[in-house]
């Protein structure tokens, strides 16, 4: 089934994603920007072995459309 096989690649992603966190830090710090960007691109190759190619390129616009808002930093004075 399409559908299992896409979750069990996004709870894989999130639960790898879970491991590079460091919970014990206070503000808790997120991972490297390229260890996410690896995590992300086998999720993605993962996705697209299961789903219809002329879909792949909607999964990538949901899947961007679906990351949360990215903090901006203020500019320094």
């Amino acid at each position: 089934n399409q559908t299992e096989k896409v979750s069990v690649a996004f709870k894989d992603f999130f639960a790898e994603t879970d491991k590079l966190i460091d919970f014990k830090a206070n503000p808790q710090r997120m991972p490297e920007k390229s260890k996410v960007d690896a995590l992300a691109k086998i999720r993605d190759n993962k996705v697209k072995q299961v789903i219809p190619e002329n879909l792949f390129e909607k999964y990538i616009e949901l899947e961007k459309s679906a990351r949360p808002p990215h903090k901006r930093k203020k500019p320094k004075k």
